[in-house]
């Protein structure tokens, strides 16, 4: 389920954001180009494409790395969720609410790394909240969230509303 315009989308950057970004990873982080797709397309289309999306991205994100698998999927599909919620209720700026957009939504994937790392005890992981590569990848999605909803906002077709109707 799903559009195609979102998913020919999700597929390069997870491509792009697992093989290329890390040319420019400051302290080992990089910009999450999939999580702030997944922001825009769910708050676009609603909280069954954004947890759809979410999902299918966090699996091809988790095949793509070396993370466990369903550990991505769980991290898109609850943000895709979430802000599902949020469509049609408020408008979208061109600066401030995407950066704030992908900010938030950034919070909310290091908490679910918390979380998943403290429920299935993953002492490996070694994430902590608000440590420098955390606000460094905090700062590259607040600073690149308005120019990728700019781009997404572009191509004509990725938000048909119709489709996800009745769901």
């Amino acid at each position: 389920m799903g559009n195609i315009w979102g998913y020919s989308i999700l597929l390069p950057l997870v491509v792009v954001q697992s093989t290329i970004l890390h040319r420019i990873a400051i302290e080992g982080s990089k910009p999450d180009l999939v999580l702030l797709t997944v922001v825009y397309l769910a708050n676009k289309n609603g909280k069954l494409a954004g947890q759809t999306y979410g999902f299918i991205s966090g699996l091809i994100e988790d095949f793509l790395s070396v993370s466990p698998l369903g550990f991505n999927g769980f991290l898109n599909t609850l943000v895709g969720f979430l802000y599902g919620l949020t469509a049609d209720t408020f408008f979208i700026d061109q600066i401030f609410i995407p950066m704030i957009m992908g900010g938030v939504a950034t919070l909310m994937k290091g908490l679910g790394i918390l979380f998943l790392s403290w429920i299935f005890n993953i002492e490996s992981l070694h994430f902590q909240l608000f440590s420098i590569p955390f606000l460094i990848e905090l700062g590259y999605n607040m600073v690149i969230a308005p120019v990728l909803f700019a781009l997404l906002r572009l191509i004509r077709g990725i938000s048909p509303k119709k489709q996800w109707e009745g769901y």
